[in-house]
């Protein structure tokens, strides 16, 4: 009879384990089912990153006066220079075509479009100028009136480039003033097909039209206008932008002494 307590304790216990075991599984269960409607533990796990940050131990600091490089040989003034281009940023020149086709090539052109042409050589304005000057003119009107004649002038601050186009039309017949418009249209297009340059947008168009205005495309300037009067005389300015720079190439070569050992 004495062992029969000890068996109850042991049933009991063992009640009361299995009863903890139910409710430790019905709360996992819960929390498995709450916690992603409550958004707890779902969802993309983002990550901040900051921003590089230069610290001011990071910067060169000015050498003494009178002092050497060090041992590696590289100044301020040298990493200044090595290192120009990085810190140029947003402030970076617009780009500019350069004139590559020859002075002759362009007055050749006109001559191909029709315009009676002379040849590229020395300005009236002095030897330092150089220029190529032509000519397109119309038939007369039966009338006896004044015939349509365009002029057209290449010019250039030196024999090797051209850096200005200029044309007039005279449109004395109005009979042929379209056709005298859309001729200088043709040349100065074929002007820009020599120097391997899309011509600026509408500038064709525009000048068949007689439409006057004023454009600048990536380094050339352009101007269309009538003079005033009851004659129609109409001028035709492009200026075209200066030879490209070429930069010097011993910039970029060490100073001596900070060459690197065994080159």
């Amino acid at each position: 009879m004495s062992k029969l307590p000890a068996v109850l304790w042991n049933r009991e216990l063992a009640a009361t384990v299995g009863r903890l075991a139910v409710v430790a599984g019905v709360a996992a269960v819960a929390l498995a089912v709450v916690l992603p409607r409550l958004g707890v533990g779902t969802g993309p796990v983002f990550v901040s990153v900051r921003p590089p940050q230069v610290l001011p131990g990071s910067v060169p600091a000015e050498p003494e006066p009178g002092s050497q490089a060090g041992e590696t040989g590289l100044v301020v003034d040298d990493a200044q220079a090595w290192l120009r281009d990085l810190a140029v940023g947003p402030e970076r020149p617009a780009f500019e075509r350069g004139v590559r086709a020859a002075p002759g090539a362009l007055c050749a052109a006109f001559a191909a479009a029709g315009w009676r042409m002379e040849g590229w050589t020395g300005s009236a304005l002095g030897e330092a100028r150089a220029e190529c000057a032509g000519e397109r003119v119309y038939p007369a009107p039966g009338d006896g009136g004044d015939a349509t004649r365009s002029f057209a002038m290449l010019r250039g601050p030196g024999p090797e480039a051209v850096r200005e186009m200029r044309m007039k039309l005279n449109l004395l017949d109005p009979a042929t003033a379209d056709a005298a418009a859309r001729d200088a249209a043709a040349a100065v297009s074929a002007a820009f097909e020599r120097m391997s340059w899309p011509a600026p947008s509408d500038l064709a168009r525009r000048i068949a039209a007689l439409e006057p205005f004023e454009a600048e495309d990536e380094g050339t300037i352009i101007r269309f206008w009538r003079e005033a009067g009851e004659v129609p005389r109409y001028n035709l300015a492009i200026r075209l932008p200066g030879p490209l720079a070429i930069p010097d190439a011993s910039r970029m070569a060490p100073r001596p002494g900070t060459e690197p050992a065994g080159g």
